[in-house]
Formats: structure tokens, C-alpha cells, sequence
């Protein structure tokens, strides 16, 4: 799936977006499934090594910590995994429906 910076998502997954090897487990109380946020980075370092893309939202920040087992990387903001998300599809409203609804018998003229 193909995420980009501003595209709001859903989440539709629970699994845990934290190392529970390293005292990191569950997620913050701040994310909620159901809930839509607006990514503000996508980081893909780790897929290179089988794990999931990384998203961080605009709506929250993380403090960033040291790489466990990693120092010399330095400073990492956690994030949560891609496939725990979905795409938020935005629909134009159309009343045209509704319109018909009210009105049975009319007739929708063209141009006018």
C-alpha cells in the first residue's frame, strides 16, 4: 500500500506498534481503532528488513528514544506500522438522491 505526507487513514489493525523485548508494548492511549489521523512522515527504513512501514501523525508526537541495541543511530521516533492502516476515502457529496427522495415525480432538466 502507498502512503504519502497529508493523506488521511484509518486504522484497521491492532497489532502492537511497540518491542515489548525492549519495555515497549500496546498502543499510546492517544490511537484508537476507528480513528482517523493525518500522516505527517513515512518512513520506510525498516522495511528493508521485513518490517512494516513506519507512519507518524500530525495529530500526535512521541518522544523520540535511542535505538535499542543501536546507539550509534541515535535518537528514533517510534511510529506505527502501515498495514495497521487504511487509505480514508473521500467521497464528493452528491444530493441528487435525496433530491429525487423528495421530489418522486420530478424531472431533473439538463443545463437548466
Amino acid at each position: 500500500m502507498t502512503f504519502r505526507v497529508g493523506q488521511k487513514v484509518v486504522m484497521v489493525g491492532q497489532e502492537t506498534s511497540y518491542d515489548v523485548e525492549h519495555g515497549w508494548y500496546g498502543w499510546p492511549p492517544c490511537i484508537e481503532p476507528g480513528g482517523i489521523y493525518t500522516i505527517r512522515d513515512v518512513d520506510t527504513r525498516a522495511a528493508e528488513y521485513g518490517w512494516p512501514i513506519v507512519l507518524r501523525f500530525e495529530e500526535f508526537i512521541i518522544k523520540p528514544l535511542p535505538v535499542p541495541d543501536s546507539p550509534e543511530l541515535g535518537l528514533w521516533e517510534c511510529g506505527f506500522p502501515g498495514d495497521c492502516f487504511r487509505p480514508v476515502v473521500e467521497r464528493s457529496t452528491d444530493i441528487s438522491a435525496l433530491q429525487a427522495l423528495l421530489l418522486p415525480n420530478a424531472k431533473v432538466l439538463e443545463g437548466a
